[in-house]
């Protein structure tokens, strides 16, 4: 009983370890090295084009007219 106990904790603490490396994975992103970029500038472009969208969605569910 003691020996599966400790397996299943040795077990548990594994699952704990690998969901904290996949967080931090999906916060910080991989390394990249020097040069080495997403997109060069597209990211940008892409978050402005998001910003446009959600203030034409807002503006439209609010009733304000767009110009």
């Amino acid at each position: 009983m003691e020996v599966e106990s400790s397996a299943l904790v040795r077990a548990a603490e594994d699952l704990l370890q690998l969901t904290r490396e996949l967080k931090e994975m999906w916060l910080f992103g991989p390394l990249r090295g020097i040069g080495e970029g997403e997109g060069e500038g597209k990211i940008d472009e892409d978050s402005k084009k998001v910003g446009e969208m959600v203030d034409t969605l807002l503006k439209r569910n609010s009733g304000v007219s767009e110009s």
